[in-house]
This record gives structure tokens, C-alpha cells and sequence, in this order.
């Protein structure tokens, strides 16, 4: 699996309110279909939960979730 964290900073502030993670595989293409890569995801977030590293679940679906992280 290959993270990438990235964010943004709106009209040119210094501070960014929030990171995006985008979360892949080398062996994953478009042609796998939604339910390998819903299962990939699935295996994530759960290991997340798990871990007691997801505090609040805002979106949850089978290629995109939206979750509140703690982070240290």
C-alpha cells in the first residue's frame, strides 16, 4: 500500500485546516471493479478503528471514506 498525505492552503494561508490521504496499491487497477477495492478499504478503516485511531465516521463508502483522525 502507498500513502500519500497531502492538504491544502486556502487563499494563501499560512495554516491548513484539515490533510487529505490518498491511499493506493501497485497492484490495484481500474479494471479490479468496486469490490476488491471496497474490501481494501474496509481492511483500513477497520484497522484504524481498532488501533482507536478514527474518532468520528463523517462518510463511509465503497472507494471514498471521510473519518476524523487522532493524531499526534
Amino acid at each position: 500500500m502507498v500513502w500519500i498525505m497531502f492538504t491544502t492552503y486556502r487563499r494563501g494561508k499560512l495554516e491548513s485546516g484539515d490533510i487529505d490521504v490518498l491511499l493506493t496499491h501497485p497492484s490495484y487497477t481500474s479494471t479490479d471493479g468496486n469490490a476488491k477495492k471496497s474490501q481494501l478499504l474496509k481492511e483500513v478503516v477497520n484497522s484504524l478503528v481498532s488501533k482507536k485511531l478514527i474518532i468520528d465516521t463523517i462518510s463511509l463508502g465503497d472507494v471514498k471514506f471521510m473519518v476524523s483522525l487522532f493524531w499526534q
